[in-house]
C-alpha cells in the first residue's frame, strides 16, 4: 500500500473546493488530507477504500481528527480538519486499514503552521 498525507491550512484552498467540501477557509484551521493506494503489477497504484483514524498531539495535548471520506475523479480522499496557531508544531498520527488488507498500518509526522 502508499498512503499519501499532506496538512496545511483551510485558507489555501479555492473557494470553489472548500464549499464543495464544507470546509471554512481560515488561517486558524488545519486540514488533512490522506489517500491510500494499493500496489499491484500497474505501474499506477489503485485507489483503495479504508478506514483512516487519525490523532493531533498539540503541546502535549492529543485530540482526536474526524476524517471524512471525499470522492473525486475514482479517487478517495479522507479530510479532517483542526484549529491551529502561529508557529505551531502538530504532530499527527494516522492509522490506515485498508478494506483489502488484514492489518493495520501507521505513519507519524510533524507540521509546523504559520498564520498570519
Amino acid at each position: 500500500y502508499v498512503v499519501h498525507a499532506n496538512a496545511m491550512r483551510t485558507d489555501f484552498l479555492a473557494p470553489e473546493v472548500a464549499r464543495k467540501l464544507g470546509i471554512e477557509r481560515r488561517d486558524d484551521r488545519g486540514m488533512l488530507t490522506v489517500s491510500v493506494k494499493e500496489k499491484g503489477d500497474d505501474p499506477l497504484p489503485e485507489n483503495v477504500e479504508a478506514e483512516v483514524r487519525t490523532t493531533t498531539t498539540i503541546e502535549d495535548q492529543r485530540r482526536t481528527v474526524n476524517m471524512e471520506a471525499h470522492g473525486d475523479d475514482g479517487v478517495t480522499y479522507y479530510i479532517g480538519t483542526f484549529p491551529i496557531r502561529h508557529r505551531q508544531q502538530v504532530t499527527f498520527d494516522v492509522q490506515v486499514e485498508p478494506v483489502t488488507a488484514e492489518q493495520t498500518y501507521s505513519l507519524t509526522f510533524d507540521r509546523v503552521f504559520f498564520t498570519r
